[in-house]
């Protein structure tokens, strides 16, 4: 037997039970008798944590071990990229790794979901100087537009009050009972859904973010496949129209 294997099936560090785990899975292999159960604390569609339980071979124990060192602190569809579950994600903050490549980017200006009845001086562009007062919500750490906002506020000296992330504000906003500031690559079609929400969408003054990227994206370890190409090729046409 390779003792690279025995070496990686040693590694125990997340052989564990999480009591607060938000998804489990348990499976037996009727051919062999193997028995595997998962457990993931997922937040902000990010796996935060994975613990594991086993009754089985030692290249069973070897395979989950790796998995589980290699999942945690990454998004659900980055993983199901690299696993090759999926040929190609769409992204609108994606935290590029060396896993991971973007195809695509399309150019959407970056706007400010405020609250309606928040009043402003100007409505035609806000400024980061309108919402130090206010509660923010955060794109998620590492991300681009995070980078974006975290580089202007670092060079204008401005500290928002802010406790929450996400990477998905419309749906976050829509769920918070609380009225906050978010910032948001939104399409035309999402305008009517952050009105809905009670929010109108104000684009930023600030050259440092008058623009960021929708992208797709795609794994650099798999082959896109033709019909997944083409499919792409379709998305790309339609959404050029939309925007």
């Amino acid at each position: 037997m390779d003792l690279e294997i025995l070496e990686i099936a040693s590694n125990t560090e997340n052989h564990k039970v999480l009591k607060k785990h938000t998804h489990q899975s348990k499976n037996k292999n009727p051919l062999c008798g193997d028995e595997m159960e998962i457990r993931l604390i997922v937040k902000d569609d990010k796996i935060k944590d994975m613990g594991y339980q086993c009754r089985s071979c030692v290249y069973c124990q070897a395979s989950v071990s790796m998995l589980s060192q290699k999942i945690i602190d990454q998004n659900i569809m980055e993983n199901d990229l690299i696993s090759n579950q999926i040929d190609l994600g769409f992204f609108y903050q994606p935290i590029v790794t060396k896993y991971l490549s973007i195809i695509h980017a399309f150019e959407i200006k970056v706007h400010a979901a405020i609250p309606t009845e928040l009043y402003l001086n100007n409505l035609n562009r806000i400024k980061f100087y309108d919402l130090i007062d206010q509660e923010v919500l955060l794109p998620l750490k590492n991300t681009h537009l995070r980078n974006k906002i975290d580089g202007v506020c670092a060079k204008l000296g401005v500290n928002f009050n802010t406790q929450l992330e996400s990477n998905d504000p419309l749906l976050c906003l829509k769920s918070s009972k609380r009225k906050m500031v978010s910032f948001c690559l939104p399409f035309e079609s999402e305008s009517h859904e952050y009105n809905e929400a009670g929010y109108k969408l104000l684009p930023l003054a600030q050259k440092e973010l008058g623009v960021g990227y929708v992208n797709f994206v795609t794994s650099t370890q798999g082959i896109m496949g033709v019909a997944t190409q083409r499919f792409f090729k379709k998305c790309v046409k339609s959404l050029e129209k939309i925007n």
